[in-house]
């Protein structure tokens, strides 16, 4: 089943359609809502978006679209995912009375990754142009010549000096001009991304600091009075994605869109979620698709990365393969390869059940035991926020997307922190 025929299959059940996500919410709802710390967390709207995609699989069942065999393998790896992700419970009380530690670390290495951020940045707009203009956005880092490295570089920066630009506005009196500029250029860099909601990741940012700061019992009325104003940034990303949309439809027809369609393809995209599930299990498209490099698959980018594997010589990205198995297509992007899809293709029935425990133990740690296992100073802050952030891609995209983050973290780490150590070593901490 290809997009456009899902899109009338779910048009023509749109009542059932809708019966499985409510069942859906409903039914994962319970399984995680211990783990999410407020409507800002990004693992809540994470959680909807995901929710809209299982609702997919319910109604392909529902609909005798699928077998019962790939419908309950998604079930039972779906809530063993859950039950690894709440091995780590998460400890929300306030258990500290003492201020964040604004280290010499934080600060050096703030000033780096905004330097790196803002000039790599408009480096590569330069040469490739901004994404929302492109037919497929990611096409601005997949044209070789550097650009890559440049972009892993771009990743880690751009969430750490973000990081650190809004802590000190939240929770330090008075504002200062370089922070603004920072929140400012990365607002930008969202916006012109062609993610339909990307201004949002500066709300789940902004979050996951209060989530880091939640730990202590001071400075609560600063986290009520920032969470106030974050609903203002969630209402304005609504309009923002309807502009976002409509300057990449425009671009692909001559057709002026109206509102309504507009709306129904911003809703539909949540439903997109779940893309995988009828690209590649209606009519068992995976069938087209080599099973047996599942190591090289699940770590396709380290490996090529490293060039100890020939980029040539590893599995395409599984989501990709599936694109291809329905169309020919000049599109670089194919959809997610949501760990359920992937780890039955490669590992089989006992080895899903396994890998789905081991990412959900894997998410529940980053956000839940790492935060209590940091020291409380601002470079902490800074690299759990990244971390707790990649956390929420493990379910999305395991092999091609979290652990790609994670690689990008580890190259930055390697080429800037013996630096930004040698630095710091001649200033001093502050405190909020």
């Amino acid at each position: 089943m290809f997009k456009t025929d899902f899109a009338i299959f779910y048009a023509v059940n749109f009542e059932s359609a809708i019966i499985c996500l409510v069942i859906s919410y409903l039914l994962f709802g319970l399984l995680v809502y211990r783990q999410i710390y407020s409507v800002f967390d990004p693992a809540f709207f994470f959680f909807i978006l995901s929710a809209s995609g299982y609702s997919v699989v319910m109604l392909l069942w529902h609909k005798e679209k699928i077998s019962d065999y790939y419908f309950f393998c998604f079930m039972i790896s779906q809530v063993l995912f859950y039950l690894g992700w709440n091995i780590f419970s998460p400890r929300w009380k306030k258990q500290i009375n003492r201020k964040i530690r604004i280290d010499s670390f934080s600060i050096v290495l703030y000033y780096i990754s905004s330097t790196l951020f803002i000039l790599l940045q408009s480096y590569v707009y330069k040469i490739m142009g901004f994404p929302i203009f492109m037919d497929s956005r990611l096409d601005a880092f997949s044209s070789g010549g550097g650009i890559g490295i440049l972009d892993r570089i771009i990743f880690v920066s751009s969430i750490f000096s973000f990081s650190f630009a809004a802590f000190r506005l939240v929770y330090l009196k008075g504002w200062r001009f370089f922070d603004v500029i920072i929140l400012i250029f990365f607002m930008f860099t969202k916006i012109v991304s062609g993610s339909k909601l990307s201004v949002l990741e500066a709300v789940f940012l902004i979050g996951l600091i209060l989530m880091f700061h939640s730990r202590s019992v001071m400075n609560k009325s600063i986290e009520v009075r920032v969470q106030g104003k974050l609903y203002f940034f969630v209402l304005l990303s609504i309009p923002i994605a309807l502009v976002v949309t409509y300057i990449q439809q425009s671009s692909m027809s001559e057709q002026p869109l109206g509102v309504g369609i507009l709306i129904g393809k911003l809703l539909l995209r949540f439903v997109n979620t779940g893309d995988i599930f009828y690209l590649a299990w209606v009519d068992d498209y995976l069938r087209y698709i080599p099973d047996r490099a599942g190591f090289f698959a699940l770590f396709s980018d380290s490996l090529g990365a490293a060039r100890l594997v020939p980029r040539s010589d590893l599995p395409q990205h599984l989501g990709f393969s599936v694109m291809l198995a329905h169309t020919s297509t000049e599109n670089t992007i194919g959809p997610n390869a949501r760990f359920n899809v992937f780890g039955l293709h490669y590992f089989g029935v006992l080895g899903l059940f396994i890998y789905s425990l081991i990412l959900g133990v894997l998410v529940g740690y980053l956000r839940n035991r790492v935060r209590y296992r940091l020291p409380f100073t601002t470079s902490s802050l800074m690299l759990y926020t990244l971390l707790a952030y990649i956390a929420l891609y493990i379910e999305q995209d395991f092999s091609s997307m979290a652990l790609k983050y994670f690689l990008n973290l580890a190259i930055f780490s390697f080429l800037l922190f013996p630096f930004v150590y040698l630095v710091s070593r001649y200033r001093k901490d502050t405190y909020v």
